[in-house]
């Protein structure tokens, strides 16, 4: 009895680790939980709201939580002030001298440069991510509330505005802090301008969740790379990133040994292979990914199934197959476009119509290993064309003509199967190697 409550206990505990739930970080009430640093503006609470107003002559304040938050969805909605610059920090430190607040912020900006939810660091790096995406800039509205969604997993940060994508970032710097509410410095102004802030709430998260990162329910078609991220389709680039896949497989007769034969569009980023010469890999070899992929299939042939025309597929690591085919209204399937090939059926299917250009966004998570031994299978999480095919699921094994499961990083495969399947805007951000990033300001430099 004694060794089946421990067993019982230990169960208990692992699954209020890994519940996720929503957590208010404000009562409505009373700022309990909350505590002042920096400079000498005041909070207040009023009818339900936090409001900030500023003091002149004082440096920038912060209301910050009074514990830090590391992997998270954070929500809020604030009311701007028309011409009061402020923002939400999270994930930051503070400094003892000056009582400094500093680290990453989610941008509160009303002027006409329109950066409202870009990532700034605060008395850091300065921009990490300005908001240039014409869409992106739309999305703030003044004079209402603004509702902001905020993820961070690992080293990867998003944002979204009123449910419009802003900033994506992977960056390799501060991965737990606190979270503040700014008001900014005002100089010499006396007159008092406010902001107000509601419905504050989080949610942690498990460091092995696959599904947060891309669970915003939004058209990702044209979605601009990470910042922070390896870029390996895009305008103006060539196949430098790219290379033949060792193995050839026997429908391959054109295959020659060292030559990539696929063709590019370098001005508008698109590749096409040749058909029967071989599936390419990336050079570079990654662990945890997050991957944006645009994909187009050709039209389909009278009299042609769905798995002989415009067949190709997304290889994680070389080993799991997510299948490109041409499968537009059809039954679900584990071989037809947006399953995970003969192994998992997607949960709807989303695939489009033949031409058409569609998208596919992944979280994956590699198997792990103990010696060569493997001790725990891959994780996935999929969406195509913006829905969920594959949520947080297991990978038993490779599917497939994938390569054998092994232990360390391995490729991005896209596959050549004798149809000329196009990709555009591709590109992977690295969870386990991601770099620290420099600011980036497009008014001083490109």
């Amino acid at each position: 009895m004694k060794h089946l409550s421990i067993i019982l206990l230990s169960l208990l505990t692992a699954a209020s680790v890994n519940a996720r739930e929503w957590k208010n970080l404000f009562d409505g009430k009373t700022l309990k939980g909350w505590e002042q640093h920096g400079g000498q503006a005041t909070y207040k609470v009023a009818d339900s709201t936090i409001v900030g107003t500023s003091t002149p002559n004082t440096a920038n304040t912060f209301l910050c939580t009074d514990r830090e938050y590391g992997d998270f969805v954070l929500e809020y909605e604030y009311f701007p002030h028309a011409s009061l610059n402020c923002g939400v920090q999270f994930r930051s430190q503070i400094r003892e001298k000056n009582d400094r607040v500093w680290g990453y912020q989610c941008e509160i900006d009303p002027s006409a440069r329109k950066w409202s939810a870009g990532i700034y660091e605060e008395a850091g790096r300065g921009w990490l991510y300005p908001v240039e995406a014409p869409e992106a800039q739309a999305a703030y509205k003044p004079g209402v509330w603004n509702k902001v969604r905020i993820v961070c997993l690992g080293p990867v940060t998003r944002t979204y505005l009123n449910d419009i994508p802003v900033a994506e970032l992977v960056d390799d710097a501060n991965k737990k802090g606190i979270i503040g509410l700014q008001v900014h410095g005002v100089g010499s102004n006396t007159t008092p301008m406010s902001i107000k802030w509601r419905n504050l709430r989080i949610m942690e998260l498990n460091t092995t969740d696959t599904a947060e990162v891309i669970a915003a329910d939004t058209d990702t078609m044209g979605a601009r790379p990470a910042r922070g991220a390896d870029i390996l389709l895009a305008p103006g680039k060539g196949l430098d990133a790219w290379q033949l896949r060792p193995a050839k497989v026997p429908w391959m007769n054109k295959y020659e040994e060292g030559n990539l034969q696929w063709s590019v569009d370098k001005e508008k980023g698109v590749a096409t292979p040749m058909p029967f010469a071989g599936s390419m890999d990336t050079k570079k070899h990654f662990e945890t990914q997050r991957i944006h992929i645009e994909f187009c299939t050709p039209p389909l042939k009278e009299g042609d199934s769905p798995e002989i025309s415009g067949n190709s597929g997304v290889y994680l690591q070389g080993s799991y197959e997510l299948q490109i085919c041409n499968s537009f209204g059809l039954e679900v399937a584990s071989n037809l476009c947006g399953g995970l090939y003969k192994q998992r059926v997607p949960d709807v299917n989303a695939a489009g119509k033949p031409g058409e250009w569609q998208t596919y966004d992944i979280y994956f998570i590699p198997a792990k290993f103990d010696g060569d031994k493997k001790s725990a299978n891959a994780r996935m999480s999929a969406k195509l064309n913006g829905k969920w095919v594959h949520r947080d699921i297991e990978i038993t094994g490779p599917t497939g003509s994938g390569d054998r499961e092994t232990p360390g990083p391995h490729t991005l495969r896209l596959q050549e199967h004798q149809h000329l399947v196009k990709f555009r805007n591709t590109w992977v951000s690295d969870i386990d190697n991601p770099t620290k990033l420099t600011n980036y300001d497009p008014r001083t430099k490109k």
